[in-house]
């Protein structure tokens, strides 16, 4: 479904990364789709060992007021503009709701494409938070 989606998996941010499951999918797929260069980076405040643990690799302890103060931009650094792709599973609707619109707007200014992965319609998302729906 990447390339249905026209998905660029070259620069991931696994938002709320948990014990890694997604960054382990994407992984998986883009191996067998034989892409070689790619980089995820991920974060979570609480999960970071478990993520570690599943997928050697280091999680950043940032949370969402992390996020709406721009902590994004520093972990980006000067070698890339942006992310592709913001991935997020089952966690965007934890973002209180005070929260959502900044923090969906300061990762609009950092990424070029926000997957949410929910078990149901939440959290909403409109055009005033930076993204354009499809």
């Amino acid at each position: 479904w990447i390339n249905t989606m026209q998905l660029d998996c070259s620069h991931i941010l696994d938002l709320c990364c948990g014990s890694g499951e997604m960054t382990v999918y994407f992984q998986h797929l883009l191996r067998k789709h034989h892409v070689s260069k790619y980089r995820i980076d991920a974060i979570d405040p609480y999960t970071f060992h478990a993520y570690q643990k599943r997928t050697g690799l280091t999680a950043h302890k940032y949370s969402f007021q992390d996020i709406q103060n721009g902590v994004l931009w520093d972990l980006l650094g000067t070698d890339s503009d942006c992310y592709s792709l913001i991935v997020c599973c089952y966690a965007l609707h934890l973002c209180e709701v005070s929260r959502l619109g900044s923090v969906c707007y300061c990762l609009s200014m950092v990424g070029k494409q926000l997957l949410i992965v929910t078990p149901h319609k939440k959290p909403v998302i409109d055009a005033k938070m930076g993204w354009h729906l499809l």
